[in-house]
């Protein structure tokens, strides 16, 4: 999988568990998934740094929807 299908995919899953806390509050299945998200975020974060390459492997799209999806709906 390319970097950029990979950020995409975690945007559409960050975006999608938030509509979901938005909708329906937090019940243990957005919980569950909040915390897978955040667990590959931290893996490819470190594994990112440890390779020395740029912030979301340079995907500001994606990563700025994350982002926003994340404080917006969160």
């Amino acid at each position: 999988m390319t970097s950029p299908t990979l950020w995409w995919v975690f945007a559409i899953l960050t975006a999608t568990a938030g509509v979901g806390v938005y909708l329906s509050g937090w019940p243990w299945e957005t919980i569950a998934v909040t915390v897978v998200l955040t667990a590959l975020g931290v893996v490819c974060g470190l594994d990112d740094a440890s390779r020395k390459l740029a912030p979301a492997r340079g995907q500001y799209v994606q990563a700025a929807i994350i982002g926003v999806a994340s404080i917006c709906c969160g």
